[in-house]
């Protein structure tokens, strides 16, 4: 619905979101509305022989993810920019070629296989933060070496022998002083005193999201919430990181037909603001989308959901 400025801005501040349960009913009523509209089935963008989500101006790329550009010749990447005939790697770029199977690998390299946080280095096998280096083959931690296969790692006995320390991390035992539950509704209502609160997360430790179980608030945070009627977090950190990840699309794709049903989406709906080119007929087009035939978001193919978008 379109409004006056006047009213617009009206409409705005009774979307109170300093209170956390407006801020909440007022999600819930964004997902349902956002169900009733159809879904791009892919962003794909100045691209061309691509599949995957959230691509731009890369060429034959499959099933790759979150490309930022200047992808080439490539399949099975996410987190990527700059690279050419690259395959299954997790995080990298900044000019790589030739490389297959790693994580967080590239800045100008060239032929890494096997590698995690391998940086500026070529011709590496099977390496692990090794940084400007070449011909490496099994090794960890090299810096401006080459020719190296398998240099000497130590154990956790080794490094207590040499008189090195062995730190493991601590296990926290957070002693709350407060529930999620009992916090104000309202920022308003919010004094300094929450600065020196523990708040217990309601996820409790919870693995799936690597809770905290515990969180706090400080002082530039409060200062931000305030500024900008935001109500209070009621989770911790990493609880409300997993929760913003859950609103993406997974790394992963299913093959499916577009859901425009001619006048109407195939689940009646939504209703289609101009005739298609495919009349009332069923659009044939099919793709590869990241989203699964079980999700309920109605999912256009390109030409259907520009001819209703734009």
């Amino acid at each position: 619905m379109q409004y006056s400025k006047e009213e617009y801005e009206k409409k705005k501040k009774e979307l109170d979101f300093g209170s956390y349960k407006i801020l909440s009913k007022s999600e819930n009523l964004y997902n349902k509305f956002a169900l009733n509209l159809p879904n791009r089935y892919a962003s794909i963008i100045k691209s061309t022989g691509a599949t995957g989500d959230m691509i731009m101006n890369s060429k034959n790329v499959k099933r790759c993810f979150d490309l930022y550009g200047n992808i080439e010749d490539s399949k099975y990447l996410i987190h990527f920019v700059d690279a050419k005939d690259c395959y299954d790697i997790y995080g990298g770029g900044a000019v790589i070629s030739l490389s297959y199977e790693g994580v967080d690998v590239g800045i100008e390299a060239s032929r890494q296989l096997f590698a995690v946080l391998t940086h500026s280095c070529l011709e590496t096998y099977y390496t692990y933060m090794c940084f400007s280096s070449k011909n490496l083959f099994g090794c960890i931690g090299l810096c401006g070496k080459q020719y190296c296969i398998l240099n000497k790692q130590y154990t956790k006995e080794e490094i207590i022998k040499n008189g090195y320390t062995y730190r493991v991390p601590p296990e926290k035992d957070y002693q709350t002083t407060i529930k999620s539950e009992d916090l104000p509704d309202h920022i308003k209502d919010v004094s300094d005193f929450i600065l020196e609160e523990i708040i217990a997360c309601p996820n409790n430790g919870q693995e799936s999201t690597q809770c905290t179980k515990a969180f706090r608030i400080i002082k530039p945070e409060l200062e931000f919430l305030k500024n900008n009627n935001i109500a209070l977090p009621r989770y911790c950190p990493n609880c409300r990181h997993y929760q913003r990840l859950k609103q993406r699309n997974p790394f992963h794709l299913w093959h499916r037909q577009c859901q425009c049903a001619g006048i109407n989406s195939e689940n009646k709906k939504y209703k289609n603001t101009i005739e298609h080119t495919h009349g009332d007929e069923s659009c044939p087009n099919e793709f590869e989308t990241p989203y699964a035939p079980d999700r309920p978001e109605i999912i256009y193919c390109e030409k259907c959901y520009q001819q209703e978008v734009y």
